[in-house]
């Protein structure tokens, strides 16, 4: 299984889990989510 990728909405908070990549962007409320790294974003 390949790593799972975290994205989170800045405006609503909602979070995202990547199971399998499929290249299309991932938007809400209108604009791209912001991926998470481990150890960068405050919680």
């Amino acid at each position: 299984m390949s790593e799972l990728k975290f994205y989170v909405c800045k405006h609503c908070g909602n979070i995202v889990v990547y199971l399998k990549r499929s290249g299309v962007k991932v938007i809400c409320c209108g604009e791209p989510m912001t991926k998470l790294v481990p150890n960068v974003h405050d919680g």
